[in-house]
């Protein structure tokens, strides 16, 4: 079973690749360039308290450095605030690796569907020694918690003084209707923590680069939680790029408004399956009449490599597949076509 998507060594590395969800625009223009700074900087530690670094996230998120935490990755946050508590409350279905990282630490994990957080966290017996991980939006749904719900949700964890993880790895796909930094920066990112990185919007996820806001006194666990020097030279000079590349950013924005739109109306064409509603740069694709494993192999040999979902724990079968070019998605929408075609003789 595949834990992640993108691991194009179990499979052929000629496949087109719908199972990782990075951004089929690339990493801005000058990342090279910026790679090529940061070797330079091989020579010499990275600062250990990568200020200057801190000080261009936060600008960026729009918090200050001092609430900025950076890490190898997102998962190198999510682990160090999940070693912060001895309870952790996820949704189902959701990434693999806040039950698995949870485990790692010995953590009590308990699991409950997605409404019921939203709707009913009173009933979740919520305390100091707890954490909810979320998914904003969520992995492998794509669908973002309404501003509302969030709130809500909010207003209860501060009031038991439990804590609240977003994890925003998808934040720039999403839809612009509200920014969950600026929910929360009026209560000083008290209880809560957002969690966001550069590797799916801005390409980059053998960078490894990830980043978060939260209160100061969290933000100083993390950092002495974490291994010193987990960033390499490289992040530097790129994070000094990518950030204010606002051309990338906003044609990038267009693109996935402008192809999620157009599969949501290709996909109305189709009698044995239907694409699930998303908010971001992915979407879940669920079968009538045959298993998800079936058409999971027969685009593999029409050179197709889509994403499982058994360790989601859907209650469903289905495919997660991510938005690409409008090439690419035309060769799937034509070898999903010819399964169809397959299916009705």
């Amino acid at each position: 079973m595949m834990e992640h998507g993108g691991i194009l060594e179990d499979y052929s590395k000629d496949l087109l690749d719908f199972s990782t969800n990075i951004n089929p625009l690339g990493y801005p223009y000058g990342v090279e360039e910026a790679i090529g700074e940061g070797v330079l900087a091989l020579k010499r530690y990275p600062d250990l308290r990568y200020r200057e670094l801190k000080t261009i996230v936060s600008e960026y998120l729009g918090g200050s450095a001092e609430q900025t935490s950076l890490g190898c990755g997102s998962i190198e946050i999510i682990d160090a605030l999940i070693s912060l508590y001895d309870r952790i409350i996820i949704s189902e279905p959701c990434f693999s690796e806040y039950r698995l990282r949870s485990e790692v630490r010995n953590k009590i994990v308990e699991s409950y569907p997605l409404d019921k957080i939203l709707n009913e966290p009173s009933s979740l017996k919520l305390d100091r020694d707890t954490s909810i991980i979320l998914g904003n939006p969520n992995n492998p749904t794509g669908k973002r918690i309404s501003k509302e719900k969030l709130l809500y949700l909010y207003k209860e964890v501060a009031n038991k003084n439990s804590y609240l993880i977003l994890d925003e790895a998808f934040f720039e796909f999403s839809s612009p209707d509200y920014d969950s930094v600026e929910l929360f920066t009026g209560a000083g990112f008290s209880n809560v923590a957002i969690i966001r990185a550069s590797t799916k919007f801005f390409g980059l996820p053998g960078l490894r680069f990830g980043y978060a806001l939260s209160e100061k006194e969290i933000a100083e666990r993390i950092d002495k939680i974490k291994l010193p020097w987990s960033l390499n030279a490289f992040v530097l000079p790129v994070a000094r790029l990518i950030f204010k590349d606002k051309e990338f950013i906003t044609n990038s924005k267009e693109f996935f408004q402008v192809e999620r739109d157009y599969l949501k109306k290709e996909y109305k064409t189709f009698s044995f399956l239907k694409m699930l509603d998303t908010d971001c740069n992915f979407y879940l694709l669920k079968f009538n009449g045959v298993k998800a494993s079936f058409v999971f192999d027969e685009l593999l040999k029409r050179g197709i490599l889509t994403r499982k979902t058994e360790n989601f724990n859907l209650e469903f079968e289905a495919l997660r597949l991510a938005i690409k070019s409008r090439e690419d998605n035309l060769n799937l929408l034509k070898a999903l076509k010819d399964i169809e075609k397959g299916l009705i003789r």
